[in-house]
This record gives structure tokens, C-alpha cells and sequence, in this order.
């Protein structure tokens, strides 16, 4: 067999294949409010990682209790942080096993999230660290 070709591309041309995100079929935002007025509390779990113990990262669940439908990722993140230490909400990433990352922008309406859902706080990492 022949050695890979630099830079790791496949030899019949093709480009690397890239990390897949999970997609699922989503119901509109507008909708979606319509279904589940309610508040919901949201449970997020904080791993243990002993790297960032020092921003309280020791594997607890913090709940963000009776948030609205409406409320944005990014407003998640901002009350997260008065249970985390030395973070900023733009230093913290949310995600779940059916939507990978989460966007700030975003509501939990827009990522039909429902009660008994769980979140997965980490820390962002930059400039393409493996």
C-alpha cells in the first residue's frame, strides 16, 4: 500500500471528512412557544476536570430554575457563571447529546428543549487545541 499523500487527504481526491453535527428536525420556534408556554427548570451538568478545578469544574449539576421558553443560550450562560469561578459566560460552552454545541443567539424554543433535558457546560477552547 502506498504511504498517504501529505497533508492527510484522502488519494482519491476527496476532502477530510469533517466532525458531523447531529441534526434533528426541529418544530419552528413560534410554534414550539405555543406547545410549552411554561418555565422549565434546566439542569446542567458541570464535569469533573481536575485541569479547571479552579473554576469550580468538579463534576456537580447546577438547575437554572423556571426559565421561559425564550430565554437565550447566552442568558443561560450569564446565570451559570454565579455558580463557576473565574469564568465569563463568553468563556463557557453549552451543548446536548441531539444538538451539539449550542449558539448564544439561540432560545431553548428555537432547540425544542423540554423538562428532564440536560445541558453540558465546558470551557471553549481556542485556537485548535487537540
Amino acid at each position: 500500500m502506498p504511504p498517504a499523500p501529505p497533508g492527510g487527504a484522502p488519494q482519491d481526491g476527496a476532502p477530510d471528512a469533517k466532525k458531523t453535527k447531529p441534526t434533528i428536525p426541529l418544530v419552528p420556534e413560534e410554534i414550539w412557544t405555543k406547545l410549552h408556554p411554561d418555565p422549565i427548570d434546566i439542569k446542567v451538568v458541570v464535569p469533573d476536570e481536575p485541569a479547571n478545578h479552579k473554576h469550580s469544574f468538579y463534576g456537580q449539576s447546577v438547575t437554572l430554575v423556571d426559565r421561559g421558553p425564550k430565554v437565550t443560550v447566552k442568558e443561560l450562560k450569564e446565570e451559570l457563571v454565579k455558580h463557576l469561578t473565574g469564568l465569563g459566560a463568553n468563556k463557557i460552552k453549552l451543548s446536548t447529546v441531539k444538538h451539539g454545541v449550542l449558539k448564544d443567539a439561540m432560545t431553548i424554543a428555537h432547540y425544542n428543549f423540554l423538562k428532564g433535558e440536560n445541558m453540558m457546560a465546558g470551557i471553549k477552547e481556542r485556537g485548535g487545541k487537540k
